[in-house]
């Protein structure tokens, strides 16, 4: 896990499409 941080903060861009759908997705379930 602390290393798929790492990465993440080394190339946030990479993820941040996928962190926002993930995190939508939460959202929808949750409400």
């Amino acid at each position: 896990f602390k290393a798929a941080c790492e990465e993440f903060f080394r190339n946030p861009s990479k993820y941040q499409r996928e962190l926002r759908s993930l995190l939508t997705n939460r959202f929808e379930l949750i409400g």
